[in-house]
């Protein structure tokens, strides 16, 4: 499968890559134009022969990559507009987790937390005097309600006596007056006069009994009272002043929250490899400094749209950094973005400069190319590796081994669409009178296709020479700058 060119991220490489792709197509179009010049003054044999040889086939994707940490935080506070007072950390320091990386000014922060805590002073030192003022209070009402109680208390005795007094007043009339009915001599007019004195002893009885109802109700209602109750709008006082101050202290306690982020720590172990403020700086928001664990390192690749459907995590990836000379390191997939990260800025720009130059778009390097983020692993540890190091990645889709294969060229296809390979006859050629080479069609099906060479299976066998046709001068940029910097033997 043809090698794309990956994203690359640092501005630094993009420029190098840029240069370098430069002086390819600049080599590239002389050629053209040299080949194209000389196919009009004279004819060349361009017919090559390659062995068929078993090898191992494997199709892949491409990419260019960053080293990055597996574990980085970036540290930051959510204190804006407050001043950096101190930066204890520089690039390259070995932290441990809970080192303070900064300081900001809280000042402000601790002139309202003690304006808070001072009225909640307040508060406490009048809920005092409050009670202390009621409790005076409390004593002297207590006293005149005890002197109440006693003059009610006498009231109502006396009220008693003259309701019973008065009932049996009442009951001495009510036999007479019933034994007057029973006369039968008693005259009209006596009885007339009983009846009102009757009515009257009632009506007073009934006068004395209200009485007597109305202090009941009154001793009752001092008696009832007491301290206890009456403390009723003392407690009511005291939940007032327990909620206001509840309120302030949580407000004391998420100001302590702010405060807490002046002192900004990182919580991992690792290394600075960034500090984006400076004492005296308005902090704005942004990352303060970046820790970065040294330990677990991985490459962030960035592959093209064109390919990103056939990856997946899991798969085997190799790679190799200038750093790492010849070594391949062996790595996995680990994540594949599911979002495009940004458009193929890089290939748009060569795509661009082609065409400036008269020589043709790149295909799939327009505009509307995107990139996608890949994260891999990397399995085999190198002391070597550094952190921002740029990384080749080859994402292995698939692989066959030990398997007949020919350069892709070699395969053709007829009118049918049916594939084959030109064989050299060597039967047919030992009998031609003028030793030329006679060629046969063997029609074949191919397996994996790598970036040289494909599979193929047919009658054929191991060490066959098929034909293999040279580039023509008409051969497109593309495919000549691919295969610049395709990798051999996959």
């Amino acid at each position: 499968m043809t090698k794309r060119i990956g994203n690359l991220r640092k501005s630094g490489h993009r420029k190098i890559r840029i240069a370098i792709l430069l002086i390819l197509v600049l080599g590239v179009g002389a050629l053209l134009f040299y080949l194209k010049n000389q196919k009009g003054n004279e004819t060349v044999d361009n017919t090559a022969y390659e062995a068929i040889e078993r090898r191992t086939i494997v199709s892949s994707v491409s990419g260019t990559g960053t080293v990055v940490s597996a574990n980085s935080e970036s540290i930051s506070a959510g204190l804006f507009g407050t001043e950096v007072t101190s930066i204890n950390v520089a690039e390259g320091d070995v932290v441990e987790a809970g080192t303070l990386i900064a300081t900001l000014d809280t000042s402000a922060l601790q002139q309202q937390k003690e304006l808070l805590q001072n009225q909640i002073t307040n508060l406490r030192n009048s809920q005092v005097d409050y009670h202390n003022t009621y409790n005076e209070g409390q004593t002297n009402s207590e006293a005149a309600r005890q002197e109440q109680i006693t003059n009610i208390t006498a009231r109502l005795e006396s009220a008693k006596s003259d309701l019973e007094v008065a009932k049996t007043d009442l009951s001495e009339t009510q036999a007479e007056y019933d034994a007057m009915l029973q006369d039968e001599t008693a005259e009209q007019r006596d009885l007339y006069s009983l009846q009102l004195v009757l009515e009257t002893k009632k009506t007073n009885v009934s006068t004395l009994q209200t009485r007597v109802d109305t202090l009941q109700d009154s001793l009752d209602a001092l008696n009832a009272g007491s301290f206890t109750d009456a403390g009723a709008a003392l407690t009511e006082y005291d939940a007032t002043v327990d909620s206001s101050v509840s309120s302030l202290q949580g407000q004391i306690n998420d100001i302590q929250k702010q405060i807490d982020k002046g002192n900004v720590t990182c919580s991992m172990a690792g290394t600075v490899t960034s500090v984006n403020v400076s004492v005296g700086d308005t902090y704005t928001g942004n990352t303060i400094a970046t820790i970065e664990g040294v330990d677990t390192l991985l490459v962030e690749a960035y592959i093209d749209e064109y390919d990103i459907a056939d990856v997946t995590a899991g798969m085997t990836a190799l790679m190799k950094t200038d750093s790492t000379r010849d070594t391949e390191l062996q790595g996995t997939v680990t994540y594949v973005a599911p979002k495009a990260s940004s458009g193929n800025d890089a290939a748009s720009s060569y795509s661009s400069l082609l065409s400036g130059m008269g020589l043709g778009d790149i295909p799939g390097t327009t505009n509307s190319s995107a990139s996608y983020l890949v994260r891999i692993s990397i399995d085999t540890g190198n002391d070597r590796l550094r952190l921002g190091m740029t990384s080749k990645v080859s994402i292995i889709l698939s692989q066959s081994e030990n398997v007949l294969s020919v350069p892709i060229e070699a395969v053709q296809k007829d009118n049918e669409g049916n594939t084959y390979v030109e064989v050299k006859d060597e039967e047919e050629t030992s009998k031609s009178e003028d030793g030329s080479v006679v060629n046969k069609k063997v029609y074949v099906t191919t397996g994996i296709e790598g970036v040289y060479y494909i599979e193929i299976n047919g009658d054929v066998e191991e060490g066959m020479e098929v034909v293999v046709p040279s580039s023509s001068g008409e051969e497109s940029v593309d495919d000549l700058i691919n295969m610049m910097g395709a990798a051999g033997g996959v």
